[in-house]
């Protein structure tokens, strides 16, 4: 099968280049590259420049596009629009894949036709352990923020599965955004939400939970990866919690919003995010916490 790799990315070079070396290495090359570059300087450009007769020596084919606008789901977007393969698949631009990842992702790919959608097995190098990580997910179970399966809770949250390693193949609803492999003849008109503007908080879980109600989605151990979560290129923490409830808003009203229950349940899971965010920085009294906590209250109140 022919594998198509979209990567959107901005002002993050030397991640990029780590991310990409560690294609060149897979053991079941991919058909082509696509990167979808929205720096401000030329640094990725020379990147992508230098590392093209890489690809090209390993009969992969390498597209670079430049976008003014930065806005992830546009740029993914743009990379599906470009895409060839029969499966295409999206990484962030600072992970790194292990070298059989692409292998095994076929292979899950190969074992069914009706699976639509896979994602690997992000290995975690600080695990979040201790008494107040145990607090924190037994609060988030209680506010029907996460039930760590990776499908949609009751109140219209859910998250992918990112805080732990998997042992066994598990069906899912959403697939983290820093990889996600689908096949394109199971994508049919589906395209990524462009209403999720910037950094597009939840623009995957968006995308794989519309995928999922037509197709199979599953997260497999073999498929192994790095996350390194880099620090460049990322909005304050306050304007990230903005951005994350009003995304949560429009998600809900998206998908799951029904009727009075629903609402309250909804508004219940917001609480809970509150009462986190309140307990995390009374905890602490860290300026981290606090931004964290000021961004809670203002997203709250945005449209």
């Amino acid at each position: 099968m022919k594998v198509s790799i979209v990567i959107a990315t901005a002002n993050r070079a030397q991640d990029l280049e780590s991310t990409l070396q560690s294609i060149l290495t897979q053991t079941v090359l991919p058909y082509e590259v696509i990167i979808i570059d929205q720096s401000t300087t030329q640094q990725t450009y020379q990147v992508c420049s230098e590392i093209k007769n890489e690809f090209s020596a390993k009969a992969i084919n390498c597209i670079y596009f430049f976008q003014v606008e930065k806005n992830l789901t546009k740029a993914r977007n743009k990379g599906m629009s470009l895409a060839t393969g029969e499966i295409i698949s999206f990484f962030d631009d600072d992970t790194i894949l292990f070298d059989d990842y692409l292998e095994n992702i076929i292979r899950c790919f190969n074992s069914n036709k009706s699976i639509a959608g896979v994602s690997g097995n992000v290995i975690i190098r600080n695990k979040p352990q201790g008494w107040k990580w145990e607090l924190r997910k037994i609060l988030i179970r209680l506010f029907l923020l996460n039930n760590f399966d990776g499908k949609m809770t009751l109140s219209g949250f859910g998250y992918p599965i990112f805080e732990r390693e998997i042992e066994k193949a598990i069906a899912v609803e959403m697939l983290p955004g820093c990889n996600m492999n689908y096949r394109k003849g199971s994508l049919g008109n589906e395209k990524f939400d462009e209403w999720f503007s910037g950094y597009s908080y939840r623009e995957d879980v968006d995308m794989s939970y519309r995928i999922s109600k037509h197709g199979i989605l599953k997260m497999i151990p073999e498929a192994k990866l790095y996350h390194n979560y880099s620090k460049f290129n990322r909005a304050s923490l306050q304007t990230q919690k903005i951005m994350e409830l009003k995304n949560y808003r429009y998600f809900y009203r998206k998908y799951a919003r029904k009727n009075i229950l629903t609402d309250f349940l909804f508004l219940y899971s917001l609480l809970g995010l509150f009462v986190i965010s309140i307990l995390e920085y009374v905890n602490s009294f860290n300026a981290e916490k606090y931004a964290e906590l000021k961004g809670s209250l203002k997203g709250a109140k945005a449209d």
